[in-house]
């Protein structure tokens, strides 16, 4: 396996890593966010690079993954429109 191809895996993880550390800091609805923008930001470069360059982004198929990462990504984002109580 060629370590150069999993740029697009670090890239999502390093994202998400901020957002669940925002997440922990107490700031859960700017989290939530970077954590939808970290999940469209998976679909995108999944759906845009082909396949033995996405590395360890591929997990199924192209679709099923697009699709996957997609909707949990907007997911994300609408439930960070609502104002959380605490």
């Amino acid at each position: 396996m060629d370590v150069r191809h999993e740029w697009p895996f670090a890239t999502v993880f390093a994202v998400a890593v901020v957002a669940v550390a925002l997440i922990a800091l107490g700031n859960l609805q700017h989290g939530v966010l970077i954590l939808g923008c970290s999940l469209l930001l998976g679909s995108g470069l999944r759906f845009a690079l082909p396949t033995p360059r996405v590395g360890l982004l591929a997990v199924r198929g192209r679709g099923v993954d697009v699709v996957t990462m997609g909707l949990l990504g907007l997911v994300m984002l609408i439930l960070s429109l609502f104002p959380l109580a605490g």
